[in-house]
């Protein structure tokens, strides 16, 4: 804690790459798409007085390699706004030359060493950074559909910086938002630490999310998933 006292801005860090690569196997994302979501996340930065810095990490299959398509594609976005951002994949390649997929603990998380200095070359690169957060992008950024009330009983996670309400859906709940014309629903953001059940999402096309989750611990106070 007292080396991340030491950084001269809050900093919020973007880990993206895997999720989008997860959803883009499954036709579930359009990469058309990736402009408009990092624009968006840099300008909720810029009204939290917060420095966004992307995390690139490549997924690593057991027999095809390192995935990083969705990783390069990224790179280029960052790079086209002037975002800041980590490349993980050198980071391994010098820790482990040899075989840099060892460090990976699965398809899609990096085991502990690799961890540990993924947390060191973070706190080294936000040291690096600005102290005033990333000016508004140049493009428009399309506004994303947020739904402020379901009911009269909210939930609300506040930090330093932000705050989030978040609604309690029980056992076989139907909550029905209304999407303007022209809108599509892109998503939603979770707490994970307090949630495990299936959503079934119906409109145009019916999706079903699995909710449940190792990282379900009901003592957090929240862990935010989008």
């Amino acid at each position: 804690m007292d080396q991340i006292t030491k950084v001269p801005a809050d900093i919020c860090v973007l880990d993206i790459c895997v999720n989008e690569h997860r959803a883009s196997v499954v036709k579930m994302y359009d990469f058309a798409e990736t402009w408009r979501i990092l624009d968006y996340f840099a300008t909720q930065c810029t009204a939290c007085d917060i420095v966004p810095l992307v995390l690139l990490l490549p997924r690593c299959h057991p027999t095809e390699g390192f995935q990083t398509g969705t990783v390069n594609l990224w790179r280029a976005v960052c790079e086209e706004r002037g975002l800041p951002f980590l490349d993980v994949l050198p980071i391994a390649q010098r820790l482990q030359p040899d075989d840099p997929g060892s460090l990976w603990a699965d398809l899609n998380h990096p085991a502990q060493p690799l961890s540990e200095q993924i947390a060191s070359a973070l706190i080294a690169a936000a040291r690096l950074l600005p102290t005033q957060p990333h000016t508004k992008p140049a493009r428009p950024v399309h506004s994303y559909l947020r739904r402020e009330r379901l009911h009269d009983d909210p939930i609300l996670r506040v930090n330093t910086r932000f705050k989030k309400t978040f609604w309690r859906i029980g056992t076989q709940t139907e909550v029905a938002v209304a999407v303007p014309p022209r809108a599509v629903l892109v998503g939603l953001g979770i707490n994970a630490a307090q949630s495990n059940s299936h959503l079934r999402i119906r409109g145009a096309v019916t999706v079903q999310k699995d909710l449940t989750s190792i990282l379900m611990t009901p003592d957090r106070p929240m862990w935010h998933v989008v």
